[in-house]
């Protein structure tokens, strides 16, 4: 399976889990605000990978193209 495959499942799966979680009033949660929770999960990711010692490194790039993949949703 190629990175960018990868990328794309993984994108797809992070939306498709923060769409199923409800919300505090038990209301499930559109497509857009799930996809906002997921790039808002990947910018959290981001940031630590960024504090590490090796910089960019390979999971960098990896959740560079998630965050890109989840735009694209």
């Amino acid at each position: 399976m190629t990175a960018n495959k990868k990328a794309k499942e993984k994108a797809q799966e992070l939306v498709d889990t923060m769409r199923l979680t409800s919300d505090i009033n038990g209301d499930y949660i559109y497509h857009e605000s799930a996809k906002l929770c997921a790039l808002i999960a990947v910018d959290e990711i981001l940031y630590e990978l960024s504090n590490e010692d090796v910089y960019p490194c390979s999971n960098y790039i990896f959740w560079q193209e998630v965050k890109t993949e989840i735009e694209a949703l």
